[in-house]
Parts: C-alpha cells; sequence; structure tokens
C-alpha cells in the first residue's frame, strides 16, 4: 500500500459490477496483465479490510478475484 502511495497512486476497491467492469475496460485498455486490489488481511489472517477502511463480509461483490487469488470459498470473511 505504501509503496504505492509514494508513487502517487491508490489500490481500487472494488464494490460491485458497474465498477469492476470499469476497472477491468481500463486495465484491458493500457493492457496492463496483472493489478492488485486495495484489500488486505494484515491485522488478521484471513480477514480482509479495504483500503478505504471497509471490511468484506463472505456476500460482498468478490467477481474480480481471480481463482489463485483474493477471498475465496476458503477464505474466512467477517460476517456482518
Amino acid at each position: 500500500i505504501q509503496s504505492c502511495y509514494d508513487k502517487g497512486m491508490r489500490l481500487v476497491t472494488i464494490k460491485d459490477l458497474a465498477t469492476n467492469n470499469r476497472v477491468k475496460a481500463f486495465l484491458l485498455g493500457k493492457k496492463v496483465e496483472k493489478a492488485y486490489v486495495g484489500m488486505d488481511d494484515q491485522a488478521r489472517e484471513g480477514y480482509f479490510q479495504r483500503t478505504d477502511g471497509s471490511v468484506y463480509v463472505k456476500d460482498d461483490f468478490s467477481r474480480w478475484a481471480s481463482a489463485s487469488g483474493g477471498p475465496s470459498s476458503q477464505t474466512k470473511a467477517t460476517t456482518a
């Protein structure tokens, strides 16, 4: 996160399909192969918090997640 901030960038927070589609179109247009979502589980392993301070819960939008990373069926997302 700090590395991005130091470079004047911010990590994206994707909470819905519309935002996901805008980010995807932007990345495809720039031919970006890999991007990082602004979320981590550094405070507690398996419990994700977004860089905007909101907490990822089990039923939140997650279609941005790839098969190899991000919250999945094995993630211990918090319950609201």
